[in-house]
């Protein structure tokens, strides 16, 4: 009996240990994978509403891997379950800040809004807190030109903790937007509960437009949006329905493959000087 005791637990220990190896090879390979520049910077670019002009972006990142590009789906997910996620967040906030900084220089491209995200488990840690504070002071821009984006699930873990976060975030002087807004059920509590500025209104929301109600519950939104004084964006807007709905409507900006799909940062600064 002790024998296959003793050989079960080499069984359990020796899996334990290739678990641990592999966790240890994959923040080998982000770390390696961020020093040589494989994780690119992309941004999804936000329109005026009414004059159709470019107000913003959303910064989005993908991964040049063995000269393949792989979306965020793909290694997000694996990035937060083995608590490196913090390397790519903290590596995206140093690159807009630094840009946005270059852009206030050099007064080109100073007069925009740049969103980024940042995951929910970290914004809830007071020490990465610290980390961000250090890094937005560190660079020389106009904070109310850096959006810090946050989802509505955050707010159903710990609200103390999201007000808590909402007020620091504010006291660095940035925005605080709440993505993929209208489709849960604590939406509208989480507006009483603490300061937004932006909201971006889910693109399920605009999908059903042919539904009379559905246009009714959006057109109820974005009246309420507006009593609060809250920037609303239309979020997936593809087609020329939609842009009229949402122009209608009076929302603040647009954003999706109606006008442009997310395309490299640098290729964003070139056509838009």
């Amino acid at each position: 009996m002790k024998i296959k005791k003793i050989k079960k637990e080499n069984y359990f220990g020796k899996k334990i240990y290739k678990k641990i190896n592999k966790i240890q090879n994959y923040k080998l390979e982000i770390t390696k994978a961020i020093k040589e520049n494989k994780f690119k910077l992309y941004i999804q670019p936000k329109y005026n509403t009414q004059t159709k002009e470019m107000s913003g972006g959303e910064i989005l990142i993908r991964w040049n891997k063995n000269n393949e590009i792989i979306y965020p789906n793909k290694f997000i997910n694996n990035l937060e379950k083995n608590r490196i996620i913090y390397k790519i967040d903290l590596f995206v906030l140093n690159k807009i800040c630094k840009k946005l900084e270059e852009w206030n220089k050099n007064n080109k491209l100073n007069k925009i809004k740049i969103s980024i995200n940042q995951s929910q488990k970290n914004l809830l840690n007071k020490s990465y807190l610290n980390l961000i504070n250090k890094i937005i002071n560190k660079y020389n821009f106009e904070k109310k030109y850096l959006e810090i984006e946050l989802t509505e699930s955050i707010f159903i873990k710990d609200r103390n903790k999201v007000k808590e976060l909402e007020k620091e975030l504010h006291k660095l002087g940035v925005q605080v937007s709440i993505d993929d807004f209208g489709t849960g059920y604590s939406s509208y509590y989480l507006l009483s509960e603490i300061q937004i500025d932006v909201i971006k209104l889910d693109k399920k929301l605009f999908d059903n437009l042919e539904n009379e109600k559905a246009k009714i519950i959006v057109e109820a939104i974005v009246n309420l949006a507006k009593k609060l004084e809250i920037e609303i964006v239309a979020e997936g807007i593809e087609t020329e329905e939609q842009y009229q709905f949402a122009k209608k409507l009076n929302c603040d900006e647009i954003q999706g493959y109606y006008f442009s799909k997310a395309i490299p940062l640098e290729d964003f600064e070139k056509n838009y000087k």
